[in-house]
């Protein structure tokens, strides 16, 4: 296993990354009140595991996890921000795999922006950053199999469908079957 010299460095430091129509940027602790109102949104609360019910608490321990997780080089999460600096979504890369040259990502976006080209633009940014990075040859993401809209963003950015993996993560406390999409160098 080998790992690339920027993943190995602690804190884990986020850059930020510029797309067509939104920049990704660092998830701080000013983060708070767009995670619990994330966290009231049915699928995302359920598709990334946010708190419920959405409360400032809940929200705020949320930012605090993902921060430190970044400290520990487990992932690197993004805020996404459109032209008028409205935060609009997030995205984040999990590290589990990066020794071993890949990296999953996954991505949301909501309601008010959706429909805009967003999510497909944050997934390209920090898809092309990803690969970009030495050691790096394979991006990919867990889709679950209800989300046709999800899947369509994946392949709009060049991600291609592999497999479905039975019972493969659970969510909500329930094991669900995903979809396997990737893009590689």
């Amino acid at each position: 296993m080998t790992y690339p010299s920027w993943a190995l460095e602690r804190p884990l430091r986020t850059p930020t990354l510029q797309g067509e129509y939104v920049t990704l940027r660092p998830v701080t602790t000013e983060h708070s009140s767009v995670i619990t109102e994330a966290c009231s949104v049915p699928d995302i609360a359920r598709g990334f595991g946010l708190p419920t019910p959405a409360t400032p608490e809940a929200g705020s321990a949320y930012v605090t996890m993902m921060v430190r997780m970044r400290e520990a080089g487990i992932t690197l999460p993004f805020m996404v921000y459109d032209h008028e600096e409205n935060v609009v979504g997030h995205a984040g890369l999990t590290l589990r795999d990066i020794g071993h040259g890949k990296a999953t990502l996954g991505y949301w976006i909501l309601p008010a922006y959706r429909g805009r080209g967003y999510a497909s633009d944050a997934l390209r940014a920090a898809t092309e950053w990803l690969l970009s990075q030495e050691g790096v040859y394979r991006a990919t993401l867990h889709i679950e199999t209800w989300n046709a809209a999800s899947a369509a963003v994946a392949e709009s950015v060049g991600y291609v469908y592999e497999a479905t993996l039975k019972r493969w993560e659970k969510i909500a406390g329930e094991p669900r079957d995903m979809m396997v999409y990737a893009r590689l160098r």
